[in-house]
Parts: structure tokens; C-alpha cells; sequence
């Protein structure tokens, strides 16, 4: 893979990673069907005194991880050949744990709040903003792993 190359892809895979943290922005949760009253995933995420709702350290995790890709994919970008793939790969496994931690942010929520929402836990589901932040984790980690294979093709 050439240097143009993989200055596309690292920051294209960039790009994503941070779309994908300004769509934390968006609805955390749905409830059957209505939506959420809980607010954003930042809101979610780090807990609000004023409701009761507790952090939730696996959002949180899930965040750093998408955090952590914008740097890396920067990184990535001006890596030359093997060492890009190393960097590439990095760069995929950050987003790929971001992403299933996302999918999983039901179950964190009602776990890190059980004692709250015990009567309704079964019935929330992904929200809109969940939804975004997998998807663009999962598309940035396929480009990551892409380069990974790219580069060492090299």
C-alpha cells in the first residue's frame, strides 16, 4: 500500500471515530415505544445527581476506546509499512471493543442502576445515538483492519 493510501485510510478511519463521539450526543435509550427520558449517552454515561442515575463504567470504557481511536488513527495515517500495520490493527481493536460495548450499553445502564429502573430494565432498548456509535466503531474498525491487510501486503 502506498503513502497516499494509507493517509486516506487513517483519516478516513479518523473521520469516524469522530462522528462517531459527536453522535454520543443523540437519545441513549428507547423504552418499548417511546422514547427515552434518560437524555444523551454523555448523560447516561456519567450519571446525573440530580436523577440518581450512577455512572456507568462500561459507557465509559466504551468512550475512552472511541477516544483513543482518533488518536491512534492519526497515528496510523503517517505510519509507513509494517509498522502500519501494526498501528492499523491497534486502531481496529480499539473500535471493535468500542463497538460491542455499545451494543451492549442496555444491559450496562440497567446493571450500574439497578436498584432505580428495576421495574422497567427489561423494556429498554438501543437508542438512536447507541445505534450511530456501533456502527461508525464497526465501519472505522473494517477500514482499520483493511489497512492492517494493506500494509502488510507491502
Amino acid at each position: 500500500m502506498n503513502k497516499k493510501t494509507n493517509l486516506f485510510l487513517g483519516l478516513l478511519v479518523t473521520l469516524l471515530s469522530i462522528i462517531g463521539v459527536f453522535t454520543l450526543f443523540s437519545t441513549a435509550f428507547g423504552a418499548g415505544d417511546t422514547p427515552s427520558v434518560r437524555g444523551s449517552l454523555f448523560t447516561v454515561m456519567f450519571g446525573s445527581s440530580t436523577t440518581g442515575y450512577a455512572l456507568v463504567p462500561g459507557l465509559l470504557v466504551a468512550f475512552i476506546l472511541l477516544c483513543l481511536s482518533i488518536l491512534v488513527g492519526l497515528i496510523a495515517s503517517f505510519m509507513p509499512g509494517k509498522l502500519g500495520t501494526i498501528v492499523f490493527g491497534l486502531n481496529g481493536l480499539l473500535l471493535a471493543g468500542s463497538g460491542v460495548l455499545w451494543c451492549l450499553a442496555p444491559s450496562l445502564y440497567a446493571s450500574a442502576n439497578a436498584e432505580i429502573i428495576s421495574d422497567m430494565a427489561e423494556s429498554i432498548t438501543l437508542g438512536t445515538g447507541c445505534i450511530c456509535a456501533l456502527i461508525f466503531s464497526f465501519a472505522g474498525a473494517l477500514l482499520s483492519f483493511y489497512g492492517a491487510y494493506s500494509s502488510s501486503k507491502q
